[in-house]
């Protein structure tokens, strides 16, 4: 029986769907745990003409092995909110990667 991915990851017609909140200009490209149903994560980067943005999909290609043209953000692109189209992946897969870089509690 497959277990119930985590509410910031949500499955989609053409792969997983990851809800994040990131923190530009934050030390360092790292996901800093789970803020209430997104996945949080910290940027170097500044949120300004898409530096953060193009950080996010860098990290989370180097997390996940997944080419950044598979992901699509989807909504959020100028807010700290947003939410990631993984195409070919699903949630549980994804959850899969990412535990091992969320920190322990």
């Amino acid at each position: 029986m497959q277990k119930k991915p985590p509410p910031y990851l949500k499955p989609h017609p053409q792969g997983a769907l990851l809800h994040v909140r990131i923190r530009p200009s934050g030390g360092k490209n790292a996901i800093a745990g789970i803020h209430g149903e997104k996945l949080k994560i910290s940027l170097q980067a500044p949120p300004e003409k898409g530096k953060a943005n193009q950080a996010l999909l860098r990290l989370l290609r180097q997390i996940l092995g997944l080419p950044t043209s598979q992901m699509q953000i989807l909504q959020g692109k100028h807010s700290r909110q947003k939410t990631i189209l993984l195409e070919g992946l699903n949630p549980q897969h994804v959850q899969q990667k990412l535990l091992p870089h969320l920190p322990s509690t």
